[in-house]
């Protein structure tokens, strides 16, 4: 409910010959009343509440990297995890032609012929379904065996 305090103003009633102009009333629901309230409003759009959208914002951005993060660690891990699978497996079932490719140089040249085929045709088998269009095998370096 607004506040029924008035306040009433004068004008300009000195002159004995003038006319007096009338009394203003004010009441306190005007913004520039005499009692008007602290201009809370006005302070709070034109200094918290850009603060408060640029923590917002801040805190998004953050989310957004912080998520994407989690997504690639995952992936990661999950690729790793398949590496090491298939690492073992060749192991297992080819230790000699896994050997000979690993322990091969790629500046040397491709590895032996005969011990790619024999893993070509043993990832192949083993990865079948999996729809990997192509599989790299790299060293502790990084080149591509």
């Amino acid at each position: 409910m607004l506040n029924q305090t008035m306040v009433c103003r004068h004008g300009n009633s000195m002159a004995r010959g003038r006319a007096v102009e009338a009394p203003q009333i004010v009441t306190a629901a005007e913004p520039n009343g005499v009692d008007a309230p602290y201009p809370l409003q006005t302070r709070f759009r034109a200094r918290a509440l850009p603060v408060l959208l640029a923590v917002m914002a801040a805190l998004l951005g953050l989310a957004g990297w912080g998520g994407r993060a989690v997504i690639e660690d995952v992936f990661l891990d999950r690729a790793r995890h398949s590496a090491e699978g298939l690492a073992g497996m060749a192991e297992r079932v080819a230790p000699d032609a896994w050997r000979q490719v690993v322990h091969s140089d790629p500046r040397d040249g491709a590895p032996p012929a005969a011990a790619s085929a024999a893993l070509h045709a043993l990832f192949t088998a083993a990865l079948g379904d999996a729809r990997f269009d192509k599989l790299k095998i790299y060293d502790a370096n990084g080149w591509v065996l």
